[in-house]
């Protein structure tokens, strides 16, 4: 009996080393695996028209994270949206693109994101998404247990913005927010 001691304790050291680590890897910053984007204001400045930047970048992120798109589509179907991405090229980068028009899912409500998050099969903490809206992709993407970031380099709500996890005026101030 008592030479089970020294393995139970070190069982026991184990498990606290490893609940402990994932506690603090939690509570201080969980390596980001992915990266969602709304799609209006954030990777089109307008339909059809890029925004500087987004061609370039977007496919040197997939290199490192797995990329997804959730757009609340209010401006035109989802499916103009998909094939507009098509054509540009950049569909592809993308494991998932969900339009609200096609799910019936609308941001801000947590429900939209965990859709995205189960179909990236990345845990909230780990997913890091980039909208221009403060209400609907913001707090949307917080409430969810994301971090977000703000995108101002079309249309500039920073005002309007609760507390986001970082701001950035231009797509190449995302590869720099992300090394930092």
């Amino acid at each position: 009996m008592q030479t089970d001691i020294p393995r139970r304790l070190g069982r026991i050291c184990a498990y606290l080393r490893e609940s402990t680590f994932y506690f603090l890897e939690g509570a201080l910053n969980v390596k980001l695996q992915g990266i969602a984007f709304d799609v209006r204001w954030t990777i089109y400045s307008s339909f059809g028209v890029l925004v500087p930047g987004a061609a370039e970048i977007i496919p040197r992120l997939a290199e490192k994270y797995v990329l997804g798109i959730l757009s609340s589509a209010r401006l035109g179907p989802g499916m103009a949206l998909r094939a507009q991405l098509e054509e540009d090229r950049l569909l592809h980068y993308f494991r998932a693109a969900f339009f609200s028009n096609e799910t019936g899912l609308y941001k801000p409500d947590a429900a939209a994101f965990e859709h995205l998050l189960a179909a990236l099969q990345l845990p909230a903490q780990a997913v890091l998404y980039v909208g221009d809206d403060p209400v609907e992709d913001i707090q949307g993407a917080q409430g969810a247990g994301m971090p977000a970031l703000l995108f101002t380099g079309v249309r500039d709500l920073r005002r309007q913005a609760p507390a986001a996890d970082g701001v950035i005026n231009h797509f190449a101030d995302l590869e720099a927010w992300l090394n930092e």
